[in-house]
């Protein structure tokens, strides 16, 4: 018994000491593999050379090569092998293909050999940059599932770009006065390069006038450029503006690679010029308020001031002004100047106006003209609608400072005003209405205490904008109410509050030209009148005031109409069947 005990607590001893050994053992292993990683990762990779061969330098947009040898110098083979080369945002593959990185898969390196590979690639930066980009080489150990890894930057200069541009522009300039501006472009490479473009970037109210070689949208497109060729552009253009004192314009231009409908940016280049005040200005004064909308029938008066600011006299001016507008009333000018009516041009010159023959430096003058618009103007093409009313306005002398470059001096001024739309609002009202479909059933002349129905037709004519956010509203009168019958070609109904007796129709848009060349918007609708015995002998109201309002969208400004009350006894004015004075409510 006690021997058996004995050998049990034996056992239970051998067992704690070989649980001891047994994790002690695992351990160990545990710190070897860690080792081992250790020393795969920075004792055998050190084994493990990446060597590059890069240019001292690159132009942007150049194709290049990166040459790497791969050195394994360790007892073992390295499996599955690759190399990755990561590429900064503006590179590229050498075919034009954007990419984050270029891959080369290597197989299996054998111990203590080396390998080549090369990438070829572009990168697009700009001069005196130093781009940077990773080699990554990726191995796995021979009976390991562990991926190991080694690391290398590499470092490129940007000396110039492929292609360089250069601006050559005039220091300043006047507005509208003709200038020449010439943009150089040189291959800087020893390659046939084919497919750039050049975009140029004009400043608002550049006017291009000629070109020596064709562009499309401000793009010129270059089929080849040999190499180191060097080429020109040359561009005559204008700028329009108005202005009182020194303003710097920027002109930008942009050559790109063209390839598969994407552009590889290879340069862009700024210059700058400068506008200077004419030294002969001109403003035209209106007698109302520029901003406001115009009517048929209305009265203008205008004054053109001119002003010498230059320190000579200007000799034997000439200021034309144009009408640019078929709705001015030609008969109704009034002006000392010569009047061309073929092209609707007002000049005055020397022998009308002293001032013009000979300007004193700082002197200002005026020349002036009165015109009306036409009473009537009927719309009949498209070209008809959204009009504006232009007066344009030019003064010339061959009077040149001698510190300007330029053949005479010229300055241009405009003022334009939009044409308000014109509506007609119609209120009509029929007991006999067949052409609406609307059968209107009762006596008439309307008898006290019975019904009798009538039809409201509301007619709008649209002329020369559109017209939206429509809004037609009435209250009905005693003793009338909504049928709820109506018709209409819009996609509104009206509503009807039954407790104020509101009725309002609102409508979203009126397109031009409605009711003259195409159909006229409408709402017919249906009311019931039953008399009472206080309107006995007398007309009774059917409808009240109108109101009609909306926007013209063209001018932005507010547009109202109205419609006078509408009795039984002014039915004959709408209805021909019904003779004057009849209406009058019967008992």
């Amino acid at each position: 018994m006690e021997l058996t005990q004995l050998e049990s607590q034996e056992k239970k001893f051998l067992k704690k000491i070989f649980k001891k050994f047994l994790i002690f053992f695992l351990w160990v292993l545990f710190f070897l593999g860690i080792g081992f990683v250790i020393y795969q990762t920075y004792f055998v990779a050190g084994k493990i050379e990446i060597l590059t061969e890069t240019p001292p330098s690159i132009l942007a947009g150049q194709e290049f090569k990166i040459t790497t040898k791969i050195v394994n110098y360790t007892p073992f083979p390295l499996k599955n092998a690759s190399l990755k080369l990561l590429l900064p945002e503006n590179a590229s593959s050498s075919d034009f293909e954007k990419k984050d990185f270029l891959y080369k898969p290597l197989g299996d390196i054998p111990k203590k050999t080396k390998i080549k590979e090369e990438f070829s690639l572009r990168l697009f930066a700009k001069p005196s940059q130093i781009q940077k980009l990773k080699l990554i080489l990726s191995w796995e150990k021979p009976g390991f599932k562990i991926h190991f890894k080694k690391e290398k930057e590499i470092e490129i200069a940007i000396s110039e770009p492929i292609v360089s541009l250069d601006f050559f522009t005039p220091k300043e300039i006047l507005p509208e006065n003709e200038f020449l501006i010439s943009l150089k472009y040189q291959n800087n490479s020893s390659k046939i390069l084919e497919n750039l473009t050049i975009k140029f970037l004009f400043p608002e109210d550049f006017q291009l006038i000629t070109s020596s070689a064709p562009l499309s949208e401000n793009l010129l497109l270059i089929k080849k450029l040999s190499p180191f060729e060097i080429k020109k552009i040359d561009l005559k253009a204008k700028i329009s503006s108005s202005l009182e004192s020194k303003k710097t314009l920027p002109i930008s231009a942009e050559i790109s690679f063209l390839r598969k409908n994407q552009k590889f940016l290879i340069e862009r280049k700024e210059a700058k010029i400068t506008l200077i005040p004419p030294p002969l200005s001109l403003k035209i004064v209106p007698s109302i308020e520029p901003e406001k909308p115009l009517n048929l029938g209305e009265g203008l008066h205008f004054k053109i001031f001119y002003q010498n600011h230059t320190q000579i006299a200007l000799k034997d001016l000439l200021l034309k002004v144009k009408l640019d507008s078929k709705l001015f009333d030609i008969e109704t000018l009034n002006t000392d100047g010569e009047f061309n009516s073929k092209t609707k041009e007002i000049t005055w010159f020397g022998a009308i106006k002293d001032s013009l023959k000979s300007l004193s430096p700082n002197q200002q003058d005026f020349v002036e003209f009165k015109i009306s618009l036409k009473k009537e103007f009927l719309p009949k093409t498209q070209n008809d609608f959204n009009q504006t009313i232009k007066i344009k306005a030019e003064i010339t002398s061959p009077t040149v400072p001698y510190y300007l470059q330029a053949e005479k001096l010229i300055s241009k001024t405009e003022i334009s005003f939009k044409l308000q739309t014109k509506i007609d609002f119609a209120c009509k009202i029929f007991f006999y209405d067949a052409p609406s479909k609307i059968l209107n059933q009762g006596p008439f002349p309307p008898k006290v205490n019975q019904t009798t129905n009538f039809t409201i037709h509301w007619e709008i004519k649209n002329y020369f904008n559109d017209l939206e956010n429509l809004e037609i509203k009435t209250f009905l009168p005693e003793n009338v109410t909504y049928t709820e019958i109506f018709k209409t070609n819009t996609n509104s109904s009206p509503i009807y509050n039954e407790r104020t007796k509101e009725l309002v129709w609102k409508v979203e848009k009126i397109e031009k030209g409605a009711g003259i060349i195409k159909e006229k918007s409408y709402l017919i609708f249906q009311i019931a009148l039953t008399p009472s015995i206080l309107q006995k002998n007398k007309f009774a109201i059917l409808e009240d005031k109108v109101i009609l309002s909306g926007i013209d969208s063209f001018t932005q400004t507010e547009i109202y109409s109205a419609c006078d009350p509408i009795s039984t006894g002014d039915l004959w004015k709408y209805d021909p069947q019904i003779p004057p004075g009849k209406g009058l409510i019967e008992e």
